[in-house]
């Protein structure tokens, strides 16, 4: 199946400016660096990792809000930058957000009605009826009432806010949704809503979903792939279950261990980091992690892992693993 989705080697640099008068560029703070991967329709990616890390920039790099550095983000194949007037009127209803505060993304002014018509009365020509028909339609399909469309953001619960955000992504037909830290601003109960939510509106469209999360324990039930960033890069992908039961990265170790407790009955070795995340405008040299990594060897600290296959569909980046180049010992 063709990708409906397909990054490749993309960069975001940041320049760092320094003086009053004559200023010049002193640095480059590296905010994504060199990531590839791909989302087939129908199918939910989950990008995970610590605040910081780059996956919210590759959201906005995907949603056309920042220029990319380098690389290239292709849609149904074509390259964002290479796209003509038409196209990227189609890429705007086809590329839809929900982020994670909805009351900063759905304007207090506006009445729900309004809020959710806008991206219809943007990029389509239609009657008010036909308008009307089709708010009915989606807020049917997110669990609001219909006199919803009356009030106004602030008259309703954080859930309910974020389906109205669900329901103004949903109303152009979108082919792919950027879900940016989606549900966790809310109660654990309410994440299990919206999450269940989600996967049925998924069924029902066949719709492609980019996850965005900083907990692993979030993304488990409604990922099929899972890709784990650190410090602006891709450290491991694969599918959902395999990450969560043959662990490798050791990064990816670590979240699993602080997003899921082992049970008190089972004696695990847990992987413990140290220190503090370094800054995106001096990366470490060699492996990016090497300097939190309780298995860091000299290797490590001067050559940069390479991503490579260590089960079907499931790839990694760590010199310590059973396969790598320098491969020391598998980490189980």
């Amino acid at each position: 199946m063709k990708p409906i989705l397909d990054v490749q080697k993309v960069k975001k640099y940041f320049p760092v400016e320094r003086g009053a008068i004559f200023r010049k560029v002193a640095g480059q703070i590296k905010a994504v660096d060199n990531i590839s991967f791909s989302i087939v329709p129908g199918e939910t990616l989950a990008l995970v990792g610590e605040s910081g890390c780059g996956k919210s920039t590759v959201g906005r790099l995907i949603l056309n809000l920042l220029p990319v550095t380098g690389g290239t983000i292709f849609f149904s194949g074509i390259p964002l930058e290479e796209m003509d007037r038409s196209q990227r009127k189609i890429y705007r209803s086809a590329v839809q957000a929900v982020f994670q505060d909805p009351m900063s993304s759905l304007s207090p002014r506006m009445r729900i009605r309004e809020i959710i018509a806008e991206g219809l009365v943007i990029n389509q020509s239609l009657s008010r009826n036909e308008i009307d028909s089709k708010i009915q339609q989606v807020l049917d399909q997110v669990g609001l009432p219909q006199d919803a469309i009356k009030h106004y953001p602030h008259e309703f619960s954080g859930g309910q806010r974020q389906r109205i955000a669900i329901a103004r992504a949903l109303i152009v037909d979108p082919k792919l949704i950027i879900l940016d830290e989606a549900v966790s601003a809310l109660d654990v109960s309410i994440q299990a809503q919206i999450v269940n939510l989600l996967r049925d509106l998924q069924r029902e469209f066949h719709l492609s979903y980019l996850f965005i999360a900083h907990s692993l324990g979030t993304v488990r039930y409604i990922s099929d792939r899972i890709g784990v960033m650190y410090l602006g890069s891709l450290v491991e992908i694969g599918p959902a279950e395999e990450i969560f039961t043959n662990l490798h990265h050791p990064y990816t170790r670590a979240l699993i261990d602080a997003a899921m407790p082992s049970h008190p009955d089972f004696v695990r070795e847990d992987v413990v980091l140290a220190g503090e995340v370094p800054s995106a405008l001096n990366v470490p040299e060699g492996c990016r992690f090497n300097t939190r990594c309780p298995f860091a060897k000299d290797v490590c600290r001067q050559v940069e892992p390479e991503m490579f296959e260590i089960g079907p569909g499931h790839f990694t980046a760590c010199h310590m693993l059973d396969g790598a180049p320098e491969a020391g010992f598998f980490l189980n």
